[in-house]
């Protein structure tokens, strides 16, 4: 009897530690929902996301459309307006050159850093960014044709499902991404993205995925296999 209950006691204690455990770890785990908002946001143009960034790059190419060999650099600030759904406030720093073939503009090179935090109703960010852009098409028929890359870093906090802690770095590579010449929002293109980063305990995560802009400032995430639609 005493063997029995020894051994009943310890089965309970490892039955309480293995639940424990695994109560713990699915806390920190950080999901696909969790890594999809920072790509949405980091994608939005309600928070200083990659669609208001494509918008100022075919605005500048258009200011200095005649200016060949030109560079320059601006420094631009970005915040919410009172009472908006999604509260930020970012500073850019950008440079650019315009390239000509003779006297034919043809191709608009564009970097920046960043720097912002951003406070929404699913997550607060606070974060870095650069990006690599060059514009083409900039004098024919049909919109502007952007390619290039853009990374964002940073710590975020959930205020949805575990409400986890983590950090971030998002990468994501751009391919024949369309801006309209009128309106100046994206109407076309992909991108390939990786995620990664870490939950506050130190839990490593990565995910890859791919964007696909549809126009209508609208636009599909697949993330390891999951689809999510996204706000631009």
């Amino acid at each position: 009897m005493k063997n029995s209950s020894k051994l009943s006691l310890y089965l309970i204690a490892m039955l309480a530690g293995f639940f424990f455990t695994s109560c713990n770890r699915d806390g920190e785990v950080i999901s696909e929902d969790e890594a999809a908002d920072v790509i949405e946001y980091a994608l939005s143009a309600d928070a200083a996301g990659f669609s208001s960034q494509a918008e100022e790059s075919a605005k500048m190419a258009e200011t200095y459309l005649a200016d060949c060999g030109l560079t320059g650099d601006s420094t631009l600030t970005f915040s919410s307006n009172t009472g908006a759904l999604i509260d930020y406030d970012y500073s850019f720093t950008w440079n650019w050159e315009l390239h000509c073939n003779g006297l034919v503009p043809n191709q608009f090179d564009l970097d920046y850093t960043s720097t912002g935090t951003y406070n929404a109703a699913r997550m607060s960010s606070d974060d870095q960014g650069t990006a690599s852009f060059v514009l083409s098409n900039l004098t024919g028929q049909g919109d502007y044709t952007l390619n290039g890359n853009f990374e964002r870093t940073g710590s975020q906090e959930s205020k949805v499902r575990n409400k986890n802690s983590f950090t971030s770095d998002l990468t994501v590579t751009l391919t024949n991404v369309t801006v309209s010449k009128s309106t100046y929002e994206i109407t076309g293109g992909t991108g390939t993205l990786t995620i990664t980063g870490s939950s506050s305990d130190g839990t490593a995560f990565s995910f890859t995925g791919s964007v696909t802009f549809l126009g209508g400032q609208s636009a599909t995430l697949v993330l390891n296999g999951q689809s999510f639609s996204v706000s631009l």
